[in-house]
């Protein structure tokens, strides 16, 4: 507030703009959390102001599953789609969540966390009820990779215990090896795949130095016929009022980038959808937390020029 304070109304003939970031970390470092879960800032603006609003936005690592995949413009199970959904996944990478081991693509996989492994599942919600008698999964073992032994299928309220042939370790980067698993037909809409057991691949932790378990990575879950859409090219422009208020009011405000920067956690451009905003006074700014909207608003830039107006 000091050059406001010392010049006041003489900034009247001056363009004036604001430069905002938020105070955060590599969610790929998960020892570190966010020093600002959501930006907030306090302006006081000399005399009364119109701004262009522009910033970068990203989607959050913290989002849910089904989040994410509707941000990318895949439908869920309400939509005709499917709703994939996981305990957890690797830290700060989108493109270890659910939906990635039900792509068709063997490049792509559901990724645990490291450490943790019985217990993590992928879920998928179908719009109608299927039979399922096998699984054609779709297993990384690359020694990179620790790999399960025993899952358990949940479909609907039947359950199947799963105990795979033993998976030896091609030693190729990322290879995924075909494994059928047959099993009693179920019929169900839901599909739950829960890990119970693993041959753990040891690693050394980057931070304590100490031991740790190298994560499971599932290519392809492999139920028969089910195969989430493509992804949208971009993301929706559509006008969202859930990220941004001025002084308590909400700021319809879109953003512009392509799905594949989104899922790589790349900016996408934030714009204000009546291209400008008022402030006058004390302002208080805030974009809402990307743990509950899906979105982290990483920065803002309020520009006005010396008349006043929006420049």
């Amino acid at each position: 507030v000091d050059l406001v304070e010392e010049l006041g109304r003489a900034l009247d003939d001056h363009r004036l703009t604001y430069v905002l970031q938020r105070g955060r970390t590599n969610p790929g470092e998960p020892v570190r959390v966010d020093e600002e879960p959501g930006l907030r800032r306090l302006l006081d603006v000399p005399g009364e102001r119109g701004f262009e609003l522009t910033g970068e936005a990203r989607i959050s690592a913290q989002a849910p599953d089904p989040v994410v995949d509707r941000l990318l413009g895949i439908p869920g199970a309400p939509a005709g789609g499917i709703t994939a959904r996981s305990s957890n996944h690797l830290e700060g990478d989108l493109s270890a969540r659910a939906s990635s081991a039900i792509d068709g693509d063997p490049r792509t996989a559901w990724q645990t966390p490291f450490d943790d492994l019985p217990g993590q599942y992928v879920e998928y919600e179908l719009p109608e009820a299927v039979t399922v008698d096998h699984l054609n999964l779709q297993i990384v073992a690359d020694g990179r990779h620790s790999v399960p032994t025993v899952l358990r299928l949940r479909a609907g309220d039947e359950v199947r215990e799963l105990e795979l042939p033993a998976i030896e370790a091609t030693g190729e980067p990322d290879a995924a090896t075909e494994v059928r698993v047959d099993f009693e037909p179920v019929e169900a809409s839901t599909f739950r795949l829960t890990v119970l057991q693993a041959r753990r691949v040891p690693t050394t932790d980057w931070y304590s130095g100490g031991a740790t378990t190298l994560p499971i990575a599932i290519a392809e879950v492999g139920l028969p016929g089910v195969e989430r859409p493509e992804p949208a090219t971009t993301v929706s422009d559509r006008c969202r009022t859930d990220l941004l208020t001025v002084d308590g009011e909400a700021v319809p405000v879109r953003l512009r980038g392509s799905t594949a920067d989104a899922e790589a956690r790349l900016p996408l451009a934030l714009e204000a959808c009546a291209g400008s905003v008022r402030a006058g006074g004390e302002t208080d700014l805030a974009a809402a937390q990307g743990r509950a909207t899906g979105v982290d608003v990483d920065g803002l830039v309020l520009s006005s020029g010396p008349d006043g107006e929006a420049v």
